[in-house]
C-alpha cells in the first residue's frame, strides 16, 4: 500500500513565516527607539547639570549681594558716629578758631570722605559741630583747646592745620576786600610760616617749604581749592577804578 504524503498546512505555515519576518522588522525598530530614548535622556541629564551649575553659582552670587548689603547697611549705620579721636579734634578745631564751625566742619568733611561716609551738606556739618559743642563740658574743652598743654596730641595735631588753614584765609581774605591785592603763591607760605611760628613748641607743625619747594607750591594750589579760592590777574590797563579793582580782586577771594 502506497504511503500517504503528510498534508501541509499552508495557512500555518504562512503565518509561521510571515511572524518571523515582523519579528525581524520590530528588532531594528525597538533598537532605533532604545537609541532615541537613552539620546533624549542624557540630553535631560546635561541639561539638568547645567540647571545644578547656574543654580549654585546664583546661590553664591545672591549670598554675595546680601553680604554687600548688609555690609552697607553696617556702614551706613554707623556713619557720622564719630570716634572719640575725631569728636575731640572737632571740637579743639572749633574752640581754636574763635568758635567759627569752619575748620570744624572741613575737618569733618574731610574725614567723612576719607571713610566713604555719605555726604554732608555745609548746614549740616555746621549743626553738627555746634550739637558736639553743646554736648561737651566747658571744663573738657578748656583742656582740649589748650596748646601750652593739650591733653590730647594727636587730636591737636588733627585739628591744627585745619585751623591754621582757616587763618590763611582770613588773612588773604582781608587783604583782598581792603586792599584790593590778592597775594602771591609766595605770601601765602610766608603768611603760613609766620603763622606756624607762632604756635608753642608742643604743637608746631613741620614747615611747608617756601615757593622754591615744588611741595610747598602743591600745597598752596591745594589750599587755594578746599577754600575757594583762585589765582588769577587783573588786565593791565592805563587806569582801573579802585571800585573795579576791588571787585576783579575780590572775585573767587582772590587766595
Amino acid at each position: 500500500m502506497a504511503q500517504r504524503r503528510p498534508r501541509i498546512c499552508w495557512e500555518g505555515a504562512c503565518a509561521a513565516v510571515c511572524s518571523r519576518f515582523k519579528l525581524r522588522q520590530r528588532r531594528p525598530l525597538a533598537s532605533s527607539l532604545q537609541a532615541f530614548v537613552d539620546s533624549e535622556l542624557m540630553a535631560l541629564h546635561e541639561q539638568k547639570r547645567s540647571l545644578d551649575t547656574a543654580l549654585a553659582e546664583n546661590a553664591v552670587e545672591l549670598k554675595r549681594v546680601r553680604r554687600n548689603a548688609q555690609a552697607h547697611e553696617k556702614a551706613a549705620s554707623r556713619a557720622w558716629q564719630l570716634p572719640p579721636p575725631l569728636r575731640r579734634a572737632a571740637l579743639i578745631a572749633y574752640a581754636l578758631a574763635g568758635y567759627r564751625v569752619e575748620p570744624a566742619a572741613k575737618l569733618l568733611a574731610a574725614n567723612g570722605r576719607k571713610r566713604h561716609w555719605p555726604d554732608k551738606t555745609q548746614g549740616e556739618l555746621f549743626a553738627l559741630v555746634e550739637a558736639l559743642f553743646l554736648e561737651v563740658d566747658e571744663a573738657e574743652l578748656a583742656g582740649l583747646a589748650d596748646t601750652e598743654h593739650p591733653e590730647d596730641g594727636d587730636a591737636m595735631r588733627i585739628a591744627l592745620p585745619y585751623v591754621e588753614e582757616w587763618r590763611l584765609f582770613l588773612w588773604a581774605s582781608g587783604l583782598n576786600q581792603d586792599k584790593g591785592v590778592a597775594p602771591s603763591t609766595e605770601a601765602v607760605l610766608q603768611q603760613l610760616e609766620t603763622q606756624r611760628l607762632s604756635l608753642p613748641g608742643a604743637v608746631r607743625p613741620a614747615a611747608r617749604g617756601t615757593v622754591a619747594d615744588a611741595r610747598a607750591r602743591v600745597w598752596a594750589a591745594a589750599f587755594r581749592k578746599r577754600w575757594g579760592g583762585r589765582h588769577g590777574r587783573l588786565k593791565c590797563r592805563e587806569h582801573i577804578p579802585t571800585g573795579e579793582m576791588l571787585t576783579k580782586a575780590g572775585e573767587g577771594t582772590g587766595v
